[in-house]
């Protein structure tokens, strides 16, 4: 890139080729814009290469910033962690430290639910499912 045309220290930069975060589902892929256009799919490197080429760049730099932006995870990132659901407890090694039992998560829960300063004013669900009467 011509230095004369190169945006000035500080100033926000959209290099020409963005890759999108990779989706979720059976067979992620990251969408690929080339100036601001959606111009396909990704399922791999290759084909991000290959959008590059069929725009003009006989042969790309993948990890040139000035070409080349990664959203959501770099080139080596092809598919999306799962969120965790809201209350579930993050997977972890079994017995660390920072497992909580299902009491204590409760208790915590009732702590911060019982605050209605912020506006939180949804009805709670029990903790537990209900035993089924005789």
């Amino acid at each position: 890139m011509d230095e004369s045309r190169r945006p000035a220290t500080g100033d926000i930069f959209t290099p020409p080729v963005v890759v999108r975060p990779p989706t979720r589902g059976a067979r992620p892929y990251r969408r690929v814009e080339i100036y601001g256009r959606l111009v396909g799919k990704a399922y791999d490197e290759a084909d991000v290469s290959e959008f590059i080429r069929r725009a003009g760049v006989d042969d790309p730099d993948l990890d040139d910033p000035d070409l080349v932006g990664w959203r959501g995870g770099d080139r080596t990132v092809w598919s999306a962690e799962p969120a965790p659901h809201p209350g579930e407890a993050p997977t972890g090694p079994v017995g660390s430290a920072s497992e909580e039992t299902a009491s204590e998560r409760t208790a915590s829960e009732e702590t911060v639910s019982g605050d209605t300063a912020g506006g939180n004013t949804a009805p709670e669900e029990p903790a537990t499912a209900p035993e089924p009467a005789e």
